[in-house]
């Protein structure tokens, strides 16, 4: 009898203590996101949050895609980082292996860093007024092209967005011209990986030199 209560004791210490990151921290964090000009659009891989300020209670996971996004404004995009949770080591030095796998596993090993992120936009037409006043319409095109590379390829897999509605009016396109344009950008980002062929052959496409 006696042996069983201790077996049974000892069972109690080891699932009090699995998992004790997820009782103390949680799979979960309050995250603040803040922007000048306020009212952009806040995205988590690719699904749209709500406008800043906001604040939100996200489930912890690493490498997760944050895009922030103003129309007439350059989207700001990162992948959103994650440190260990100091509780995770604690969890390790008390109850073992058992429970920081279930912490990694529910997420509760993380935390994210940093947890504000406050953000200023930059405007588009102040980043394209710069390049009219020192390059030529070539060198505009193709260095707005390069900066922009991961913008453009987001916005023309919707074939919509400020980065792909900005190279448009570079073209000069219009109505019906406008939308050919965009099949033909979208048609040359997607055949390749590589920005530099990428620019060469809209450049050569839309006969800039």
């Amino acid at each position: 009898m006696r042996s069983s209560i201790q077996t049974t004791m000892g069972f109690l210490v080891v699932a009090a203590v699995t998992g004790c990151a997820t009782l103390t921290s949680g799979t979960t964090q309050v995250v603040v996101f803040n922007s000048t000009p306020t009212g952009a659009t806040v995205l988590l891989d690719g699904m749209e949050l709500g406008n800043t300020p906001l604040t939100l209670e996200l489930k912890k996971k690493d490498g997760q895609h944050l895009e922030i996004r103003k129309s007439g404004y350059k989207s700001y995009s990162t992948v959103m980082s994650t440190q260990t949770d100091p509780m995770f080591w604690g969890n390790i030095l008390i109850g073992g292996l058992p429970g920081s796998t279930t912490d990694a596993a529910s997420g509760a090993a993380y935390q994210y860093a940093p947890e504000h992120y406050v953000i200023t936009l930059e405007s588009t037409s102040a980043s394209l007024d710069g390049f009219n006043q020192t390059y030529s319409k070539a060198d505009r095109i193709r260095l707005y092209l390069l900066e922009n590379y991961e913008s453009l390829k987001i916005d023309l897999s919707r074939k919509s967005g400020d980065h792909l509605e900005a190279l448009l009016s570079m073209f000069t396109l219009k109505g019906e011209e406008k939308e050919l344009g965009k099949d033909a950008i979208k048609e040359i980002m997607f055949s390749q990986e590589d920005p530099d062929m990428f620019v060469n052959q809209v450049l050569e496409k839309f006969s800039i030199s």
